[in-house]
C-alpha cells in the first residue's frame, strides 16, 4: 500500500498532465487506469472537459487542435 506522501507525489504529476504507468504491465507502455481516472475527474472539476471520460477529453483536445488519437489510449 502506498504512503500518503507517495500518493500526493503521483497526484501532483498527474495534475500536470504526466501519465502514470500501469504497475501490472511489465512493458512500461500501458497508462494506469486509476491515474487516468484521477486526471479525468480533476479536469472535469476544473471545467476543462464536460464529463470525466476519454470521449469528453477527445472532444476538448480536438477543440484545442490536438489529435487525440495520438495521445489517448483506450
Amino acid at each position: 500500500m502506498l504512503q500518503p506522501e507517495e500518493i500526493a507525489k503521483i497526484h501532483s504529476y498527474l495534475i500536470s498532465g504526466a501519465n502514470h504507468l500501469c504497475n501490472s504491465d511489465r512493458s512500461n507502455r500501458t497508462i494506469c487506469l486509476g491515474g487516468r481516472n484521477f486526471q479525468l475527474d480533476i479536469w472535469h472539476k476544473m471545467g476543462i472537459i464536460s464529463e470525466p471520460t476519454n470521449e469528453a477529453l477527445a472532444i476538448a483536445m480536438r477543440e484545442a487542435s490536438v489529435e487525440p488519437e495520438k495521445h489517448i489510449c483506450a
